[in-house]
């Protein structure tokens, strides 16, 4: 004991380190404890505070971070031609470039009108094209022929039609193109008519246009007002921001 004492008192540096040590092990123990009462908070179904205000501060800067007000948001919104659902008075606006054969875009979908089915009163969703066709050889076709649809059916008829592609993207061929636009009821004789002289395609390549000229670089890019959100959102992202933009 003496000996040892003696060995401590000659290096202090060594009296140092076994403090740190100390320290270090019940710093270690703490937070391990810390961990498991968070797992059985969570387990338990208890929000976390801190997670909620961390989400809303990450919200908070995408709107600070992201506005589009050096470019022409009529522009985005297209031309009045664009299919269109939700709100005819919107308080927020939200346009979406998409690409049908895009496995994102797919699944930000759902996720977009299962917010329209939340705020009927308040949100407008308006569909452009951003076909990917150097990574998605069937996405042009598949976007011609989807405003074929709503070109010459109504917009009920569209909606059934995007759907259907989402479900579909690995079968946009034109024989299956041909067979979803008779799924839906459209005037196939009109689809055939405007598929081969590809009528539409006008269309798709100025929506193309509009969104290379307000940054999208991919898709899915949705526009929330004047911010620009790239990639498929969450719901919980999306309402927040109608929360943060509405001011409640």
């Amino acid at each position: 004991m003496a000996t040892v004492r003696g060995r401590l008192q000659k290096n202090p540096w060594l009296i140092a380190g076994l403090v740190c040590t100390a320290l270090l092990f019940v710093g270690l123990v703490l937070f391990a404890m810390q961990v498991l009462g968070f797992m059985r908070d969570i387990k338990a179904g208890k929000e976390d505070p801190f997670a909620k205000d961390t989400f809303k501060a990450s919200v908070t800067r995408l709107l600070a971070q992201m506005p589009v007000d050096d470019i022409d948001l009529g522009r985005i919104a297209g031309t009045g031609k664009d299919p269109r659902l939700g709100s005819p008075n919107p308080k927020i606006r939200i346009v979406e470039f998409l690409d049908f054969q895009c496995p994102y875009s797919a699944e930000a979908a759902p996720i977009v009108r299962a917010f329209l089915a939340k705020h009927p009163d308040d949100v407008e969703l308006v569909v452009r094209d951003f076909p990917l066709d150097s990574l998605h050889p069937d996405a042009l076709r598949a976007a011609i022929a989807a405003r074929c649809v709503f070109r010459y059916g109504d917009a009920d008829r569209y909606w059934m039609y995007h759907d259907m592609l989402f479900r579909h993207q690995d079968a946009l061929d034109a024989e299956s193109l041909r067979t979803y636009a008779e799924a839906v009821g459209a005037d196939t004789e009109a689809f055939d008519a405007c598929m081969a002289g590809r009528v539409t395609e006008v269309e798709v390549r100025t929506s193309m246009a509009d969104g290379l000229a307000a940054g999208v670089r991919g898709a899915p890019t949705l526009f929330v007002n004047t911010v620009r959100l790239p990639g498929a959102p969450t719901l919980e992202v999306l309402e927040e921001m109608i929360r943060q933009l509405k001011g409640v």
